[in-house]
């Protein structure tokens, strides 16, 4: 959501090269005081907003107390419970995606004992598609289908298993062309030369182009919620769902 922010009148510092570093945690530290101090010391209440951000919640109690703290989570892992666990305190609302995503943190808090109190703070935010088109998109899926896969890298994604898939229609010699947009390891871009999107350009008018001119969308092991999913939809592509 970088781009929103642009703007003539605001300065966006990027502080991951330290506050990431494991190398130099003690960079960490020292942002976390950086930080709470220029936002405390605002004169106009700031609101602080967070999306499931290590270094945010270990900025939380370091804020005022007056000072609304909101964070979004799309999707529920176990794993990163003990990363926002311990600030849950200090966090005032916090806004999931879909009922069922609620009820995973609420089965999370009986089992690890954090207060139920905490699920009062929980609202439901569901997304949307920015744009539908107004009439039915038509496709004549000739041949060659045109598969495509729209997103980043990383073990949900799956990209090991889009690239076996690849690999063995092409040893099939089946009717399919491949199509990649998103962030991949350099070495995927090499052996596929695939790539139509990058991660920048993928959203808007571009992203809406892609799904028109692609019949078959490969998809994720899980989604929190499948705006690519329903955008490919929308333009008449058909999703390829399964779970290995």
């Amino acid at each position: 959501m970088k781009h929103f922010f642009v703007l003539p009148n605001v300065e966006v510092k990027e502080i991951q090269t330290w506050t990431d570093n494991k190398f130099i945690y003690w960079a960490n530290f020292i942002f976390r005081g950086i930080c709470s101090q220029y936002i405390n010391s605002q004169r106009r209440k700031p609101a602080v907003f967070i999306g499931q951000c290590n270094f945010g919640y270990k900025l939380t109690p370091h804020l005022r107390r007056d000072i609304k703290i909101s964070d979004l989570l799309h999707t529920y892992h176990s794993t990163f419970l003990w990363i926002w666990a311990p600030f849950i305190q200090f966090i005032d609302e916090r806004v999931l995606i879909s009922p069922r995503i609620k009820s995973a943190f609420t089965e999370s808090f009986i089992k690890y004992g954090i207060p139920l109190k905490y699920i009062d703070n929980i609202k439901i935010v569901s997304y949307c598609l920015e744009y539908i088109p107004e009439i039915k998109f038509p496709k004549s899926f000739d041949l060659p289908l045109k598969v495509y896969y729209a997103g980043r890298g990383g073990n949900q994604k799956r990209v090991w298993i889009i690239i076996s898939i690849i690999n063995k229609c092409r040893l099939l010699n089946l009717p399919l062309e491949f199509k990649l947009a998103g962030s991949f390891q350099m070495r995927f871009l090499i052996l596929l030369f695939l790539m139509e999107l990058s991660w920048e350009k993928l959203m808007g008018e571009s992203m809406y182009q892609f799904h028109k001119a692609n019949d078959i969308l490969l998809t994720s092991a899980r989604e929190g919620f499948p705006i690519v999913i329903m955008e490919a939809m929308a333009f008449g592509s058909i999703p390829l769902i399964a779970r290995c």
